[in-house]
């Protein structure tokens, strides 16, 4: 079930890949991902950076029109809307410079052509969320809920900001049927509903 959240700015570092609609996205998006892991995980940068996300994704699309999709499209539909996908691994609170990092990773990394590395901030505010239990492969049952959720709430309203997914564990030691991803869509309050906020281990 979605629920109203605060979630605050996180401190990210992040490579970002476009993905067409004739792209599946998992299969387009996962590489950059794991070489980008792969990569600060040999300097020393890894998941455990924040003690409550190991990982996230921001993804740019014309949201609205993808959630109009969501309701109309058959479940097992692979085409989508074009997005811009950023892989995104938590800093902490430690002070890490980008030309520190540049310098530490790969030319793959550094190349404007390429998946270039920033380091940034998170769009922090209110968010309509909902936990996904499972493999990535299964996702769009949580963003067909989300669709349905914000079709009908009178008190909210999608604000155009990126979808941001939370990945709360490490694939690497938990098993696929039991990872969580929390789906968040940012969000306007239009009246008095009040927003929870999330554990402090996600600041």
């Amino acid at each position: 079930m979605a629920k109203l959240i605060d979630i605050p700015s996180l401190r990210v570092v992040s490579a970002a890949v476009d993905v067409t609609p004739r792209d599946n996205t998992l299969k387009a998006t996962q590489p950059v991902g794991d070489r980008l892991l792969a990569a600060l995980g040999a300097v020393g940068i890894g998941r455990d950076r924040n003690p409550e996300i190991k990982g996230l994704a921001l993804i740019h699309a014309d949201w609205k029109q993808y959630f109009a999709d969501k309701l109309a499209r058959p479940e097992d539909e692979e085409k989508h809307i074009p997005l811009r996908f950023e892989q995104c691994l938590p800093l902490g609170q430690e002070i890490e410079e980008l030309s520190t990092i540049k310098s530490l990773l790969g030319p793959e990394f550094q190349s404007e052509s390429g998946n270039e590395v920033v380091v940034k901030h998170t769009p922090g505010g209110s968010y309509l969320s909902t936990l996904h239990r499972g493999a990535l492969t299964s996702i769009r049952a949580a963003y067909a809920a989300l669709a349905s959720d914000l079709s009908s709430a009178a008190e909210i309203e999608y604000t155009g900001g990126p979808v941001m997914e939370l990945y709360l564990d490490k694939p690497e030691s938990t098993p696929e049927n039991e990872m969580r991803t929390q789906v968040c869509v940012p969000v306007r309050v239009r009246d008095a509903a009040e927003p929870e906020n999330i554990p402090v281990g996600f600041i």
